[in-house]
């Protein structure tokens, strides 16, 4: 597992690394300094901050939802949501800023697609559910991640990949890493 993150996070760097100025397109994007926004659609709090020109890392405290389904001991099928808190760590390596620019699209706001590494922590259910059908666990979920942000006075940010889920009962489980951030950028907001 180790060398499976050295590998990918060094992939990571060389992407940004190897990014440089256009001859038609002069202007180097920066990333913002610090984006601080209000999740809304799982609420909860963001804070991007880069760590390189192409590069940032993003923190957040939020509640968030699983879909769990199980087969009962007479063969029927049982399904629940519960929620859950989160609190969660991504690396990202932006990748295409220069060519939204370019293109005259919005890069402000570390408005672009990226490559990262996310890292999560899940905690306990905090809603009722049958705990004799549903085996809810808390742990441990990483992994790579793709991603696209888009960032005015509303955020916008989407982000997935394939996944490791390390549970407190010592069990490692495949999962898919999907989130989905709807928010306004209090950053923005003060700023203006």
């Amino acid at each position: 597992m180790k060398k499976i993150l050295f590998i990918f996070l060094l992939f990571i760097s060389q992407i940004s690394l190897g990014q440089t100025a256009d001859e038609r397109f002069d202007e180097v994007i920066n990333l913002e300094k610090t984006i601080v926004s209000l999740d809304l659609l799982t609420p909860g709090l963001t804070i991007e901050a880069a760590i390189g020109t192409q590069n940032s890392l993003m923190v957040s405290a939020s509640t968030g939802f699983a879909f769990y389904a199980s087969s009962t001991s007479n063969g029927q099928s049982e399904s629940t949501f519960v929620f859950v808190p989160i609190f969660m760590a991504q690396y990202r390596g932006y990748y295409n800023l220069q060519k939204r620019a370019k293109q005259g699209k919005r890069v402000s706001f570390n408005s672009g697609n990226y490559l990262g590494f996310h890292v999560a922590y899940q905690g306990r259910a905090i809603n009722d559910f049958d705990e004799n059908i549903f085996e809810v666990q808390n742990g441990i979920i990483l992994g790579p991640v793709w991603g696209l942000q888009r960032n005015g006075t509303v955020t916008f940010d989407l982000n997935l990949g394939p996944g490791l889920f390390a549970t407190n009962n010592n069990s490692t489980e495949f999962t898919i890493i999907g989130n989905l951030k709807v928010g306004l950028n209090l950053t923005k907001l003060f700023r203006d």
